[in-house]
């Protein structure tokens, strides 16, 4: 897929229009704590994002001169839509464009898609999901359920992880202890 300059322009100054036009509107104050509830966690939708940009060189051990390995830009958008306490739905988009493993690239990726609903103590998802089980940087033994891209090159470690269509439920059973089932 190739995306003109033009589009690519225009996508990445819209989110970061998007993204700017309410940030100043929930900025925190001089004498405000960072810890309290503000107006910002109230909104039913909330939208967040980032542009980000991304250079590696690499140079083989014979001497010979560093060459580009990968460059490209990157912006992600985050929609976080709340229906009071008994809903949510999440959805997490980004587009990539740039040069890496000798081609050029132009990726579209829904990385997030579900919808939470929340039933008293019984909470269910539905969707495309990423589950993160103990400890979520390094090498993992219990998480099993997300597959990862190891040929991703980002300065981020959670952009390894992949999204999977799947199906939780969990039950709370006190605030420490919860049964949860994911189907896959």
């Amino acid at each position: 897929m190739k995306v003109k300059p033009k589009f690519l322009f225009a996508f990445i100054v819209g989110i970061l229009i998007a993204i700017s036009i309410p940030a100043g509107l929930f900025a925190q104050g001089l004498f405000e704590s960072a810890g309290t509830d503000s107006q910002e966690s109230k909104l039913p939708v909330q939208f967040n994002g980032y542009a980000r940009g991304a250079l590696y060189l690499g140079e083989y051990s014979t001497g010979s001169s560093p060459e580009i390995k990968s460059g490209y830009g990157e912006a992600g958008l985050k929609i976080n839509a709340n229906s009071g306490s008994r809903a949510r739905l999440f959805s997490e988009l980004r587009f990539r464009e740039g040069y890496e493993y000798n081609e050029w690239i132009s990726d579209f990726t829904l990385r997030e898609a579900y919808a939470d609903l929340y039933l008293g103590p019984f909470e269910l998802r539905a969707g495309q999901s990423i589950v993160s089980w103990g400890r979520a940087d390094g090498f993992n033994p219990t998480n099993n359920l997300t597959p990862q891209d190891y040929f991703v090159r980002s300065p981020e470690p959670d952009d390894m992880r992949l999204g999977n269509f799947l199906v939780r439920a969990r039950y709370n059973i006190t605030n420490k202890l919860r049964l949860e089932a994911v189907w896959v």
